[in-house]
């Protein structure tokens, strides 16, 4: 039919004497509302096809203005932030109690002289780690040690304007008292003894349990070393495969300074380190999670640039003709991608004044609305090119922008208010990140809505008024045709020239606009295609391969995991990924330490049957077979015994005979030095608030979902059910809360 040739014969579907398809006027049977919905986009195109330079220049200016919110955007890293429910989470307010505790002990060591700033958490980490070498062995302890020394002494910095300042300047102190002047331990290097024969002689006997550092801080083993191997009685380590370091600082610019020197590191030493064959390294700082997942979205920057080129080029293809470059619609391809570049700029820009944070699932966001877009488009531009035939030849610009907007309009306006819908209900999440992502996806949509049917109906205005002017394709990009030419400037009442007209009895005027011939072998695909569905084997066949897909699916749906590792939102190259990959091969061993807190009021420290409260509850959470006990971990536990190895009674130490001046006491000693950053005292003098360690068992995985939430849960049931008889209601009644790992 398109190609002027005679009209094919199509078996039971009904066609006029022109070869055309007769279709039944079904406009006064369509729904009320939709048909109140066309009329109303007909009334609008015609609106935009009198004025669309109006129209281009305020689509414009709207963009503009909304993109200039693009600079307030804030983004957010933090994958605790994001996907920690945002209402009724029992975790997310045990964390503010125990962040309120940590402050106060901090406060308490501040007041007494000890630690160093407040509020700074910067740190360096290494690991020297060698699968089937031992990092223990004489040659690698030396180049171990020259790397902690270089790091000690070669990483400096500038700080309030005093420069070459060393790890031991800007080092976090210690809290426990007799050692406030020293830094924190950085681990077994700190040991190293030079004065002896043999400086390494303490790294070659370490207890297998738990080593005693420099200012009596205790650390597990399995935290210093990994994939050990002991002598024959087990209580000593004889080698090891990884060996860890600590670097706590107060200033966050030597962290900074410690990645940069680690990464030149490898770079010098092709990716192994200074050690060479002896070791490989990865490290991170404290900033790395947050600086790593950002760069994650930044490079998916390029992505998009590449995504919007592709479609770009597909779409120059899909809406061009090879045969006639006057009806030709490959001039749209600019505006209709422009219009979802305009969206996705609008949507980021009034989410960054209305102050929604972005986040690494946000970036997903613009190759959503993408697709979306350019759907739209071609829905707008098959609509448009279809009604050259549908209307009589006679018809003007505006007539026909009015009937393509009165069909593509509607279904248009039907799939935005649904993914608006859907993603409105999503924006209602208790994860900030599903949250955020719901909120710019949602704005997009409905400015990939708005875009298209103004700003892309109006240039279909001008590229129809160049059509109708018969101007050729390619000099649309100069104005020709819709700014100057044959047809002179725009003007809504322009109708199609002779050249473009053809003889069709069908057509009430007996003549219609000339169509892209290419169309043709898409209409002989489609009525193959459903003449191939109306035979029973192929759609038995295609049915048949439908419900085997579905089951595979169906399947698969149980097979999906739970939980988040972040280091999947990383770059697959970044070095904090090999960081983390090698800290659980080599450190998961044990799991990670656990914390539970008891606030002020959860019990009373100065009766007997308060402490044996706190007992009991460690005791009950410890027999779970997730858990295990932390060295140095129950702080109360050791005080007790030290009372009753000192000749003391520990059952009879109350409020009125001196209990809290005896934990004092101890914690002047070396057995009690630790505690000092467990327990706080209050205005009184007396013990109100404390916490205590325990740890997990193995975990099989670096996100901990599989064990560390069931277990996790299953001491909060231990908690609840746990009565405290003698806590003071008066005091607040807490209860002991666990931040987590």
């Amino acid at each position: 039919r398109y190609l002027g040739g005679p009209p094919s014969s199509r078996r039971g579907v009904p066609l006029t004497p022109g070869g055309c398809i007769r279709m039944a006027d079904t406009r006064g049977k369509a729904h009320y509302v939709e048909s109140q919905i066309s009329g109303f986009f007909e009334r609008m195109g015609r609106q935009v096809a009198r004025r669309p330079y109006h129209v281009l220049f305020a689509c414009v200016l709207l963009a503009g203005v909304l993109c200039s919110g693009l600079p307030s955007i804030k983004s957010e890293s933090d994958a605790e932030k994001l996907y920690t429910p945002s209402r009724n989470n029992r975790a997310a307010d045990e964390k503010i109690l125990w962040r309120e505790m940590n402050a106060k002990l901090r406060a308490q060591a501040l007041a007494a002289g000890r630690g160093g700033q407040e509020n700074i958490d910067a740190i360096g980490q290494l690991i020297a780690f060698k699968e089937g070498g031992n990092v223990l062995s004489t040659e690698a302890l030396t180049s171990l040690y020259a790397l902690h020394k270089r790091i000690l002494n070669e990483v400096v910095v500038t700080k309030d304007g005093v420069e070459g300042l060393k790890f031991r300047d800007v080092c976090s102190k210690s809290s426990i008292p007799g050692y406030t002047t020293n830094c924190m331990p950085t681990g077994l290097m700190d040991l190293v003894d030079e004065s002896l024969a043999d400086p390494f002689a303490s790294l070659r006997s370490v207890d297998a349990t738990a080593v005693v550092l420099a200012v009596g801080k205790i650390r597990g083993t399995p935290q210093l070393l990994g994939g050990r191997t002991n002598n024959a009685d087990g209580t000593r380590v004889e080698a090891a495969k990884a060996i860890a370091m600590v670097y706590d600082v107060d200033v966050y610019e030597w962290e900074d300074a410690f990645l940069e020197f680690c990464l030149k590191e490898l770079k010098s030493n092709n990716g192994k380190g200074p050690g060479g064959d002896l070791y490989d390294i990865s490290f991170q700082k404290s900033q790395s999670p947050d600086e790593e997942l950002t760069k994650s979205t930044e490079g998916d920057t390029s992505l998009l640039v590449a995504s919007f080129t592709l479609v770009m080029t597909f779409t120059t293809v899909v809406m061009g003709s090879f045969f006639d470059p006057v009806s030709s619609k490959r001039p749209l391809s600019l505006p209709a991608v422009a219009a979802v570049g305009m969206s996705i700029g609008s949507a980021f820009g009034l989410m960054g004044h209305c102050g929604v944070t972005f986040n690494s699932v946000v970036a997903t966001t613009a190759f959503l609305l993408l697709g979306l877009g350019v759907d739209d488009a071609y829905v707008m531009t098959q609509a448009y090119h279809y009604s050259a035939f549908e209307l009589p030849a006679g018809h003007t610009v505006e007539d026909r922008i009015a009937h393509t907007m009165g069909k593509a309009g509607v279904s248009v306006f039907f799939t935005s208010v649904t993914d608006i819908l859907a993603f409105g209900v999503g924006a209602t999440s208790l994860f900030p990140a599903i949250v955020q992502f719901c909120a710019y996806t949602a704005a997009g949509i409905f400015f990939c809505f708005l875009f298209q049917v103004f700003f892309l109906s109006a240039s279909m205005a001008l590229d129809c008024h160049r059509e109708y002017c018969s101007v050729h394709e390619l000099w649309s990009l100069s104005g020709k045709g819709w700014l100057w030419g044959p047809g002179g400037k725009y003007t809504p009442d322009k109708v199609a020239d002779e050249s473009r007209l053809y003889d069709d009895a069908t057509s009430p005027d007996g003549r219609r606009v000339k169509l892209m011939p290419d169309a043709e072998a898409t209409t002989r695909f489609a009525y193959k295609w459903g003449e191939a569905l109306l035979k029973p084997i192929p759609s038995a066949i295609i049915v048949i391969l439908w419900c085997v897909y579905l089951g595979i699916a169906i399947w698969g749906t149980t097979k999906i995991g739970t939980g988040l590792d972040t280091r999947d939102l990383a770059p697959s190259d970044s070095y904090w990924s090999t960081f983390v990959d090698e800290n659980f091969r080599y450190f998961a061993e044990r799991g990670p330490p656990i914390s539970v807190g008891f606030p002020e009021g959860s019990v009373d420290y100065e009766t007997d049957a308060g402490r044996k409260e706190i007992i009991s509850l460690m005791d009950k959470l410890e027999a779970l077979e997730c858990i295990e006990p932390y060295p140095g971990g129950r702080w109360l536990d050791a005080h007790l015994a030290w009372v009753d190895a000192n000749g003391g009674s520990s059952s009879s130490l109350t409020s009125e005979t001196g209990y809290s001046q005896s934990v004092r006491q101890w914690q002047g000693t070396p057995q009690g030095l630790s505690s000092t950053e467990s327990v706080l005292f209050g205005e009184d003098g007396k013990v109100i608030e404390s916490k205590m360690y325990m740890r997990f068992g193995k975990l099989t995985t670096t996100s901990g979902d599989k064990e560390g939430v069931p277990c996790v849960k299953d001491m909060r049931k231990i908690i609840d059910s746990h009565a405290f008889p003698s806590a003071s209601s008066a005091a607040g009644g807490g209860v002991p809360v666990i931040p987590g790992l």
